[in-house]
């Protein structure tokens, strides 16, 4: 499958903040949240087997949609904090 311009994108923002921290093991683990068109379920896979921790699909009304982005916000910070807690 080739690779989407989404994909590509979130390889070059990891390698760019890996790269500035000097070594992969001392990045932080950023959230991506990838934002996709309808009917683009092969992007939504690519980028979910490429690091991408959630998806949220253009289309719905506004209201809607920054309900469930502030859903998905709300969760990668918890998921943030039981890593470190693990840490």
């Amino acid at each position: 499958m080739p690779v989407t311009k989404s994909c590509r994108i979130l390889y070059l923002t990891y390698i760019h903040i890996k790269s500035a921290y000097g070594a992969p093991h001392a990045a932080p683990r950023l959230p991506f949240i990838i934002f996709t068109g309808r009917s683009r379920e092969g992007v939504v896979i690519e980028a979910l087997n490429n690091g991408a921790d959630y998806y949220l699909q253009k289309g719905t009304g506004i209201k809607a949609l920054f309900a469930e982005l502030q859903n998905m916000i709300q969760k990668a910070v918890e998921k943030k904090r039981l890593e470190d807690a693990l840490i």
